[in-house]
Order: structure tokens, then C-alpha cells, then sequence
């Protein structure tokens, strides 16, 4: 087994390439750490960039914006808007598509300020504002449990 004074040891005889290489994979583990596939953070970054793609959005990846300096303000307010979408239904799969069609309002709410450009990293400012704009289209909706049924009658008019 390598102790860590011979992995210090090691480190200390990389190359800059190699270095650099390393600080980026530990940076890797580290988001992977933070996020793991199936929470709820992860779960509203999937749903977020799937809404961007079919919105024409461009990002470079999901990996790129767990590591964007907004995610960790995203982990949090995403927490919070489970909470929201654990109200308005106990279905898990109703949930993420209440959530879904909850970010695109979003991101037309976001195009409709004309002063804000749509981006990924606006869109991950912005997700604490999902339950509002659900509420602002659909008043009392959540409340009442109605905002999966919404979704299921949005989704049979999708071409």
C-alpha cells in the first residue's frame, strides 16, 4: 500500500502537463462527489439541459455546469424546488415532467425581459423561479395536485 508522504513524493515529480491533468480529474471527483446520479440536484441539471437542447440553447456540457461557479447556489435552490414539486404531485415521474415544463415557462419568462440573454448559467440563476411562473400560468394548480394533469394534457399536444 503507498503511504501519502510517497504519493506527496510522486506529485512533486510531475510534469506541468501532467499536473494540469491531474488537477482537472481531481476537480472531476469532486463534482462527482458532490452530485450523484438520481439526486435531486442532478436530477434538475438533466431536465434543464434537456429543456435547453430543445429550446436551442447552447451549453457545452453537464459536466461543465456542475462545475460553473453558479451549481452550488443551483444545488441549494433545487433542493428547495423539490420540496415545490413534491406538493403538486407524489409521482416522481409526474414531478420531472411538472418540472420540465415548469423551466421551459421559465426560459420564456426569461426571453419575454428582452434585456437578459437565455443562457444555461441564467437558467441555473434563475431555477428558484420555476414555482412561480407554474403558479403565475396555473394559480392555485400545485396546491390542489391539478399540475400533473396539466403536464399529461401539455404532452399529448406536443407534436
Amino acid at each position: 500500500m503507498t503511504t501519502a508522504k510517497e504519493v506527496l513524493g510522486l506529485i512533486a515529480q510531475l510534469s506541468p502537463e501532467e499536473m494540469r491533468k491531474l488537477r482537472q480529474a481531481l476537480r472531476y471527483i469532486k463534482v462527482e462527489e458532490e452530485v450523484q446520479p438520481g439526486d435531486q440536484p442532478s436530477d434538475t441539471l438533466a431536465i434543464l439541459a434537456n429543456v435547453l437542447k430543445k429550446a436551442g440553447l447552447e451549453f457545452r456540457d453537464l459536466g461543465s455546469l456542475r462545475r460553473s461557479q453558479y451549481f452550488p447556489a443551483f444545488r441549494d435552490k433545487s433542493e428547495k424546488l423539490w420540496e415545490y414539486l413534491e406538493m403538486a404531485s407524489s409521482d416522481k415521474t409526474k414531478q420531472m415532467a411538472i418540472l420540465s415544463f415548469g423551466i421551459r415557462l421559465l426560459v420564456d419568462n426569461i426571453r419575454s425581459m428582452n434585456y437578459v440573454p437565455v443562457s444555461a448559467h441564467v437558467v441555473m440563476q434563475q431555477i428558484h423561479r420555476v414555482p412561480s411562473v407554474l403558479d403565475q400560468a396555473f394559480p392555485g394548480y400545485a396546491e390542489f395536485g391539478l399540475l400533473g394533469k396539466v403536464v399529461t394534457m401539455e404532452e399529448d399536444n406536443d407534436p
